[in-house]
């Protein structure tokens, strides 16, 4: 008789939720890159309102800071996608405020943070 794998060996089970993680990091960078962006074109172009392209700027890092490592975490315990997932989706949708990370970090997060929510191991 020959040599059967076992259903689990044709179908391991991913351990980990891949394109959520994948996905929301894309997204962070996306975020942090448009504030930074943003800051700059901001403070170039009115001389008066320098300390409105810090505050940009510093939202921006912090949002997409927040989404990249909440991929980190999300990737590092799996267990807790719902928590992570949760937190990815919510600053996502606060970095419209910025830009949304061209638009594309906003949505990139939003369905990296519904991956992981709806993920299960």
């Amino acid at each position: 008789m020959p040599y059967q794998q076992s259903y689990s060996m044709q179908h391991p089970r991913k351990t980990r939720p891949e394109g959520a993680i994948i996905l929301s990091m894309i997204a962070g960078v996306f975020i942090m890159i448009n504030g930074l962006i943003v800051a700059i074109l901001g403070a170039v172009m009115t001389f008066m309102f320098i300390p409105a392209g810090i505050i940009v700027l510093i939202a921006g890092l912090i949002l997409g800071l927040v989404v990249l490592i909440a991929a980190i975490k999300l990737s590092q315990r799996p267990e807790d996608n719902i928590t992570w997932g949760v937190i990815i989706l919510i600053f996502s949708l606060l970095s419209i405020v910025i830009g949304g990370g061209f638009i594309i970090g906003m949505i990139l997060g939003f369905i990296g943070g519904l991956l992981a929510i709806v993920w299960n191991a």
